[in-house]
């Protein structure tokens, strides 16, 4: 088989040819073989589509029009890997002649019109002995039908954590000329673990794809651990199924994530659910928390161990093994809602200008730095609520306490505990070194439980 293309000459240097050189023209050099291109209508197709190939000699460097100058011959396959795959189409060309004079050719492979099911990826290959074919090989896919894939946007894996936003995707391989619209329908039992979940998503008309708004994993603060989460889909199209009907999403439980002994209380806690109280203020709390309630522990009086007091006459620490390994508690703050919260007497009212209460043990700081500079306002953006939690907050639009001119976009608060002054206010220990410092917090909000879950 010969590598040749010729050209097409103009008429008048062919005139000339054919009048003075025609034997001579036998033995010119051979014009230099010019590559062909190989085009395809789609890469995507399915039952009763058909491929069509176009097979195109490029012009020469110079732009002039070549042919072919020889019958040769082109292969065809369509393989996954090793498996031949060819038996998609109701005729496929295994081998197609090329022939002499021609500039292109337009082979045709019909799929087949029944029979398919699912989907099928090949690689679509032609080759031909001794010449070069630009594009060569298209990665190709045939379907049963133009389904419609749900997935989770930039998550292959279906894998969110539990309060973590995601958004779904509803895709087609080629466009329609309808809207396709998509229900979607979480599991009955799944149905409160999504915020957001839209009833349906349509493609429109001509679009490959179609989003959701952000749809939220609902956070249930317990520790539950990871969990499928089921989401169904139906398409409206029968032309156009789902690829899938349903969605297994992972979710990741939160506080699993974290390390287990933050998350479980009772490690260092019998009763993590009651709040501690000092011995002294026992009776008052009870009245106000019901006596059924309150904590086993009593810690050491409101205003803490004054330096010098016998260390053995301490509370000890309720976790048996801290016990043992001699922990005590020095001192504690409480935030009940109980007149010793606030010094001498049990507020009828906010005893802030702001509608707030103020909790005796903790001061202000009066320094003009920190009150026009920071805008820092104990009254102003703190309080202790009925339910004995107390509150710290970033406030817009405030202004520095006591008369301080200065004005700000944001206040908060800014108070401190320490031993020193007079009267009401704080008479707390230093914090030294070696000491373990412990914080009990209600997270909930309600006077049912301290600690995440309860």
């Amino acid at each position: 088989m010969k590598n040749i293309f010729y050209k097409l000459f103009s008429i008048s240097l062919l005139g000339v040819c054919l009048m003075g050189c025609e034997d001579e023209t036998k033995y010119l050099p051979l014009p230099q073989a010019v590559p062909f291109t190989m085009t395809v209508n789609n890469t995507t197709f399915v039952m009763g589509e058909k491929l069509v190939v176009d097979l195109d000699i490029n012009p020469d460097k110079d732009g002039s029009e070549v042919l072919a100058n020889e019958d040769f011959d082109i292969y065809f396959t369509a393989k996954t890997g090793t498996e031949d795959v060819s038996g998609v189409f109701k005729d496929f060309h295994n081998i197609v002649t090329f022939p002499k004079g021609e500039k292109s050719i337009r082979v045709e492979f019909p799929l087949k019109e029944t029979g398919l099911e699912g989907s099928k990826n090949f690689n679509f290959v032609a080759f031909s002995r001794g010449y070069e074919i630009g594009n060569p090989s298209f990665p190709m896919k045939v379907s049963d039908y133009y389904r419609v894939n749900m997935a989770i946007q930039g998550n292959a894996d279906n894998i969110v954590t539990e309060g973590d936003k995601f958004v779904l995707v509803a895709s087609l391989d080629k466009p329609r000329a309808i809207p396709i619209v998509v229900s979607i329908s979480a599991k009955a039992e799944d149905e409160s673990s999504f915020e957001n979940l839209p009833s349906e998503l349509t493609i429109p008309a001509g679009a490959l794809n179609a989003k959701t708004d952000p749809i939220s994993l609902v956070m249930d603060g317990a520790k539950t651990g990871d969990k499928e989460l089921t989401l169904n889909f139906t398409s409206n199209s029968e032309a156009n199924p789902m690829k899938s009907d349903k969605l297994v999403i992972m979710m990741t439980d939160l506080e699993s994530l974290a390390n287990p002994d933050m998350y479980d209380p009772t490690l260092v806690y019998e009763h993590p659910e009651y709040p501690f109280v000092s011995k002294g203020n026992k009776s008052k709390f009870d009245a106000w928390w019901g006596s059924d309630r309150s904590s086993s522990v009593e810690i050491t009086g409101k205003t803490g161990a004054k330096p010098g007091t016998d260390y053995a006459s301490l509370t000890s620490h309720p976790n048996q093994k801290l016990a043992e390994e001699g922990w005590k508690f020095w001192s504690g703050v409480e935030f009940h809602f109980i007149q010793s919260s606030f010094g001498w007497s049990m507020p009828t009212k906010p005893n802030t200008s702001f509608g707030n209460y103020r909790h005796w043990s903790f001061n202000y700081i009066p320094t003009k730095s920190i009150q026009d500079v920071f805008a820092a306002n104990r009254d102003k953006c703190s309080n202790v609520t009925e339910d004995g939690t107390y509150q710290l907050w970033v406030q817009a639009g405030s202004t520095p306490g006591d008369g301080l001119g200065a004005s700000r976009d944001y206040g908060s608060a800014a108070v401190y505990i320490g031993r020193g002054g007079s009267g009401a206010s704080t008479r707390f220990i230093h914090i030294n070194p070696g000491m373990r410092i412990e914080m009990r917090v209600r997270v909930t909000g309600g006077s049912y439980g301290y600690c995440s879950g309860h």
